[in-house]
């Protein structure tokens, strides 16, 4: 999906939003400090109305300031809302005020209401994401009564997260950041999950995890995996992602990428799991097929460093723009 952002505080044309809109691209009204007029937020809320989730309005940054959710309640027909990359916020009771939300993104680091899903509307919510918090104390229990939610991400919010399980649409399903020590066995109870993606954290084992459903796996950089187990119990896998990466790799800004596509490989899909090696070797990656595509991305050119001028005579050297790279010393 390509994106179209517009600054909130410059004025909106109705005809260019809406031309965006029928070319299939998502327009994002996004205001980065407070100050919202109460004219141009009417004209918002009557775009949004007439457009539902082909526009979103995000509101991010306001450094140096708290976030006042009470803005929310001059947009009481928004279908679609960010909050996120945000330190602070307030009166997010307001989300209450929209009724017909049906996609939600927060991303509050300060976070002190926990209760803060409680707020929402549940019978119209289709998509939640939950970006990364200090306390991590999101009530996900809350979960339980949205009941149409399709798709959830959460980054290292856990607290009551079996919840989920109780979503009868729940489709596609997007972990992160989840500690070793966090039980993620919840994932084989959701039988209607089609998407799973594994993203960092740290775990050694997804052996024990099954969904009957599963078509698509992703797992990225997921720390100290080596196992991922006999793939044929996934009946239905069409397409698996594997990013993993070493503590050394890590440091160089390399990492391994395999992707593996049902149209590639006959079925059963099936992954091996070596012997552990001793602490101070390389971790064990998971095997693949040598059948998979590895991509390795482009790394950046040595950067430029004037040599040492010498103890008998001291030379201005030339600058980067005029010599090569295989001229350049490198330490």
């Amino acid at each position: 999906m390509w994106y179209h952002r517009i600054d909130g505080f410059t004025p909106l044309d109705p005809a260019s939003i809406a031309a965006h809109a029928a070319a299939g691209e998502r327009v994002i009204v996004q205001f980065g400090r407070g100050g919202y007029m109460d004219e141009q937020l009417a004209e918002l809320n009557r775009l949004a109305k007439q457009h539902g989730r082909g526009l979103e309005i995000r509101f991010y940054g306001h450094y140096g300031e708290v976030f006042d959710g009470a803005v929310l309640r001059c947009l009481p027909d928004a279908m679609c809302v960010s909050i996120d990359c945000l330190s602070h916020a307030r009166n997010l009771d307001a989300l209450s005020h929209i009724e017909n939300l049906q996609e939600l993104r927060l991303g509050i680091f300060e976070l002190d209401d926990a209760e803060v899903l409680a707020h929402c509307n549940p019978a119209p919510m289709k998509m939640l994401s939950l970006g990364e918090t200090r306390k991590r104390n999101i009530d996900l229990g809350n979960l339980a009564r949205f009941r149409a939610l399709e798709s959830l991400h959460s980054i290292g919010e856990t607290k009551n997260i079996a919840a989920i399980c109780d979503l009868p649409l729940l489709r596609d399903l997007s972990l992160s950041s989840f500690r070793r020590k966090d039980d993620i066995g919840f994932v084989s109870h959701l039988a209607q999950v089609v998407s799973l993606r594994l993203i960092l954290g740290g775990r050694a084992s997804i052996a024990a995890l099954a969904a009957p459903a599963l078509e698509n796996l992703e797992i990225v950089r997921v720390q100290g995996l080596e196992d991922l187990g006999d793939l044929a119990r996934f009946e239905r896998l069409r397409h698996l992602k594997v990013e993993v990466e070493t503590p050394e790799d890590f440091m160089m800004g390399k990492y391994d990428t395999a992707v593996l596509t049902a149209s590639e490989l006959p079925p059963p899909i099936r992954g091996r799991s070596g012997p552990r090696r001793a602490r101070s070797s390389r971790r064990s990656r998971p095997s693949v097929p040598t059948t998979t595509r590895t991509t390795w991305p482009r790394r950046k050119p040595p950067r430029w460093r004037a040599p040492r001028p010498s103890s008998t005579t001291a030379r201005t050297p030339s600058p980067p723009a005029l010599r090569t790279w295989g001229q350049c010393s490198r330490r």
